[in-house]
């Protein structure tokens, strides 16, 4: 079978998203200095800012998936693994999305400034969402090189393709995006595989194959699914609640 990419683009193209205000937050505004970013005093007060893990290392993200929570009243603050810096002293949600951390091992095993900072403020109970490289990156090791640990984990090349295409990822038990039974839309693409995947979820394609998969301890949500918000709006919502309440406990 082959996939009609032209028909994709158009159909993308003709979506009406209610939940993508503007072109505010971008990538490329990001990256040119210009990114919805704030400072201390004046995010802090407001509501919850979200540390974005972005560079080349972790630079998969559905900007649908960004902009939403923007449009939910987040501010979205982007910080660099590879130039070890910390998360945002007042962010009160961290995600860390995929990309290429295999490329980056020397760099992202000797950043000890961020493993430390990422490590402290998910053990203080901040809600995190890590997706593929970045589940991967909160493991032991990847390829034998010392990650966060803050997982069980440990991920390797395979060598071969492992998973890929589009899943329905569904809750087996609550956890900090979905309620038990509760279902989200996502894909995955990775050579990578690792030691335990995760069994909060279950993944499933329209050819009737499934696996397990997702961490959910407390509040991590980790896993190599990339998933999309507009297909579950509520998890988002969930996400930005469960930031939030973060955010009164840090500030008290």
């Amino acid at each position: 079978p082959c996939i009609d990419i032209d028909m994709i683009t158009d159909m993308a193209g003709s979506i009406n998203n209610p939940y993508m205000p503007g072109d505010s937050g971008s990538y490329e505004k990001a990256a040119a200095g210009g990114g919805k970013h704030s400072s201390h005093s004046d995010s802090y007060d407001g509501m919850p800012v979200i540390a974005i893990a972005r560079d080349d290392a972790f630079c998969f993200y559905y900007q649908d998936n960004l902009e939403m929570l923007q449009s939910l009243g987040c501010t979205v603050e982007y910080f660099s693994p590879l130039a070890d810096e910390p998360v945002p002293e007042y962010a009160s949600g961290l995600i860390i999305g995929g990309g290429y951390p295999e490329n980056h091992l020397e760099a992202l095993a000797a950043n000890k400034i961020t493993s430390e900072s990422v490590r402290k403020c998910i053990e203080s109970g901040m809600p995190c969402i890590a997706e593929c490289g970045g589940f991967m990156y909160l493991g032991r090791c990847i390829d034998g090189k010392n990650m966060t640990g803050l997982l069980d984990v440990e991920s390797s090349n395979t060598g071969h393709l492992v998973r890929f295409g589009y899943v329905t990822v569904t809750a087996d038990r609550d956890t900090l995006l979905l309620k038990k039974g509760q279902s989200i839309k996502a894909h995955e693409f990775h050579y990578y595989d690792s030691s335990d995947n995760g069994a909060a979820c279950t993944a499933s394609k329209t050819n009737g194959r499934s696996w397990q998969c997702i961490h959910a301890e407390n509040n991590i949500f980790a896993g190599y699914p990339h998933m999309h918000f507009a297909s579950n709006m509520g998890a988002a919502e969930k996400f930005v609640r469960s930031c939030g309440e973060y955010k009164r406990l840090k500030m008290r």
